[in-house]
C-alpha cells in the first residue's frame, strides 16, 4: 500500500511517465554532483507537433492515447537509467546521465524516427504525430549559472528554435 501511495505522487496518471515534481527532485542532487565532480547530464525538452489539432480532430480520447503510445516508445527507446517525465501537457522530459547534448542528439534523432514513422490507430483513425526536442547539457552553464532552472531554460529556448524553424527536429544549439 506504501509503495502504491509513493507511486502516485511520483508518476503521471494518464502516462505513468514519472512527473515533473519527482524529475526535479531528482536533478537536484546531479546538479551537485556535476558541480562537485563534474558529471555531465543532459536535459531534453520533447513537444508534439499540433497536438490541439490531434484532440480537435479526432478526440480527448485519441490525444490521450497517442501520449501514452508516446510514452511507451520513448520508455522502450531510452536508457533504462535515464530519466523519463511527463513535463507538462504534451511535454516530456529526458535526463539522460553522462552524455553530452551532441550525443543526445544522435540518440534522440532514432526516436523522433520511430515516431514520425508509427501510425497510431485509434477508433478507427489513423494519426501520426512529429515531435521537436530541445537538449542543454551541464557544459552549457559555468559552476556559478549551473541550476535546475537555467538548464530547464536553454533546452526550452531550443525546444521553441526547433518548432519555429520546420519541425520534427533537435536543436541542441543556436548559431
Amino acid at each position: 500500500m506504501e509503495r502504491q501511495i509513493k507511486n502516485l505522487t511520483i508518476r503521471d496518471p494518464l502516462t505513468n511517465a514519472y512527473n515533473r515534481r519527482y524529475i526535479f527532485d531528482q536533478l537536484v542532487p546531479k546538479i551537485e554532483m556535476s558541480k562537485r565532480e563534474e558529471l555531465v547530464f543532459s536535459v531534453s525538452i520533447l513537444d508534439i507537433d499540433w497536438f490541439k489539432k490531434v484532440n480537435d480532430t479526432y478526440g480527448h480520447l485519441a490525444g490521450d492515447y497517442v501520449l501514452k503510445e508516446l510514452t511507451r516508445i520513448m520508455k522502450e527507446n531510452i536508457r533504462s537509467y535515464d530519466l523519463f517525465g511527463r513535463y507538462g501537457g504534451e511535454e516530456f522530459i529526458i535526463v539522460t546521465t553522462g552524455r553530452e547534448k551532441h550525443d543526445v542528439n544522435t540518440y534522440l534523432k532514432r526516436i523522433l524516427k520511430i515516431v514520425s514513422e508509427t501510425v497510431f490507430s485509434f477508433q478507427d483513425n489513423y494519426i501520426q504525430i512529429t515531435i521537436n526536442c530541445g537538449i542543454a547539457d551541464t557544459k552549457d552553464l559555468g559552476k556559478k549559472d549551473l541550476s535546475i532552472e537555467n538548464l530547464i531554460s536553454i533546452a526550452d529556448k531550443r525546444l521553441y528554435h526547433a518548432k519555429a524553424t520546420g519541425r520534427n527536429k533537435i536543436v541542441c544549439e543556436i548559431k
